[in-house]
């Protein structure tokens, strides 16, 4: 017997070993030395995803997350009264990932339920409300519109609560974004004008109140399909709140969400499944996250969609400067808000019509580089011509900016009466209005029979605006009088008042 030992340096190839006798005989063996694999072993963070404040009736809550791979998950889920609700073993897989649906049946009592999650040596507490019903309901008043049409929702929600609502057209882009008190009746109706150079397809609705959240598909020139997009809930955060972030695509999709901060760097990922029809709800804690903007992310191939928010910034100390392009609109129309101030700080911005009165508020931001992040505020359509003014506030600071809606018919010219005092010396009529430059115009009022009892030419201001305030004649006839203004062009626009 003889026994040989192979170098620890030899190479991965064949050897020939050669026997030979005292006679000179020789015999080969040749055999192949091969290199030995050594098996890595490695650890995964055992992880689970953040699950929704709330369920309801017949949905179901998903479980996902990691944990070492091709080992055993347990979850065991107690009610209110600590008695047992669920127990369920899952299997990770070969990369450590896991996940689990566990249905809330239709009589499922009402209350708080604690699920235990573990993989023997970690242990992760997760809880949520099982609610009576969906208090957010919204509907399109039919799934295809036509160019030209107003794409219409008839929702209810919970009374004299905020309500955030946002559509996203078929590109990913955000086109619409209302946030407003839900009156007392708990009705609301959602209005976006279409053109015909709308873009055809898919939009998503996305409505967003307290812990609730619905989305809803609609087409325009086309059957809705079901498309990759992403919303959030709000835009700034603080450290402690649980940003809601709304996802569509296909039915039962697996994505990839990631979140990226202002430098592209990657903060956090998961790996979602979308529900049976084709959206979810995900909840994500914000406790890790430092003060910055992010960018949130959801991709599938070479298919993504995003969405931006910020954490923890701080109101501005200086000042807040609008750079706007233009100054007059009109009903329907999208004012683009740009402005300047103190970088990475938050501000919020309110649409005010001419009574004063808050049409619409947003979120937004001053990045890094001290621009505000751009907004978009459409104007509603409706009959309140006039001035109106986007309002940015920031901590102490405030700014607005003031423009002027008119009506399509009358481009660049509009006048108004915004007031009429009744005293014993006289009727005293305020009359308003504006042109698109500094100049002359004529102000002529008719009294109800026709007549012209008073004209007069005023000069206007740089900006184009111009105020009258006009005393009525001793003997003045009850009835209805005419204000028409004609300006340098000849052009006239006109209104009524009742004396």
């Amino acid at each position: 017997m003889l026994t040989m030992k192979i170098s620890e340096n030899q190479k991965s190839d064949q050897i020939n070993f050669i026997l030979r006798d005292k006679q000179e005989n020789e015999k080969t063996i040749s055999l192949y030395v091969t290199e030995i694999e050594q098996e890595i072993s490695y650890t995964i963070d055992f992880t689970v995803s953040e699950i929704q404040n709330e369920y309801y009736r017949s949905e179901s809550v998903k479980f996902s997350g990691t944990t070492n791979p091709d080992s055993i998950v347990l979850i065991t889920i107690k009610n209110s009264q600590d008695k047992l609700f669920s127990t369920k073993i899952i299997n990770a897989d070969s990369k450590g990932d896991w996940s689990s649906l566990i249905y809330v049946s239709p009589i499922t009592p009402l209350g708080t339920y604690t699920a235990k999650i573990t993989d023997g040596k970690n242990t992760i507490i997760k809880s949520w409300d099982v609610v009576l019903s969906k208090k957010l309901h919204i509907l399109p008043t039919k799934l295809i519109f036509k160019s030209n049409e107003f794409i219409t929702f008839n929702g209810t929600a919970t009374p004299n609560e905020r309500i955030n609502i946002k559509l996203v057209n078929p590109q990913g882009n955000e086109v619409l974004s209302k946030n407003f008190v839900v009156n007392s009746s708990g009705f609301f109706e959602i209005e976006y004008p279409t053109l015909p150079s709308s873009s055809k397809g898919t939009y998503v609705l996305y409505a967003f109140q307290k812990n609730e959240t619905q989305i809803v598909f609609v087409g325009l020139d086309t059957f809705p399909k079901k498309i990759l997009s992403t919303q959030l809930n709000g835009v700034n955060y603080r450290n402690n709140d649980i940003a809601i972030i709304g996802i569509t695509g296909e039915d039962s999709l697996d994505l990839t969400l990631l979140i990226l901060d202002d430098n592209d760097h990657e903060k956090f990922n998961d790996k979602i499944e979308l529900g049976p029809d084709g959206k979810r709800i995900y909840p994500l804690n914000l406790t890790t996250f430092p003060t910055g903007v992010y960018t949130v992310v959801v991709s599938m191939a070479s298919f993504q969609a995003s969405d931006v928010f910020t954490v923890d910034l701080q109101s501005s100390h200086f000042p807040i400067y609008f750079d706007m392009i233009k100054n007059t609109f009109h009903p329907g129309e999208s004012i683009f808000v740009t402005g300047k101030s103190q970088p990475d700080t938050r501000v919020n911005l309110f649409l005010i019509d001419p009574h004063g009165i808050t049409i619409n508020k947003q979120e937004t931001f001053v990045d890094e580089t001290g621009s505000l992040f751009a907004t978009t505020f459409l104007i509603p359509y409706t009959e309140s011509f006039g001035t109106w003014i986007i309002r940015a506030e920031s901590g102490l600071n405030s700014e607005n900016f003031k423009f002027k809606v008119i009506s399509l018919g009358n481009e660049g010219l509009f006048v108004s009466v915004s007031d009429i005092i009744s005293l014993s010396i006289g009727n005293f009529v305020t009359i308003e209005g504006f042109v698109t430059e500094e100049q002359i115009v004529r102000i002529t009022i008719n009294d109800p029979n026709g007549n012209t009892i008073f004209q007069t030419n005023i000069e206007t201001t740089d900006n184009g605006e111009f105020d009258l305030l006009w005393n009525t004649p001793p003997e003045f006839v009850s009835g209805t009088y005419s204000v028409i203004v004609t300006d340098i062009f000849e052009k006239t626009t006109s209104t009524t008042f009742d004396l």
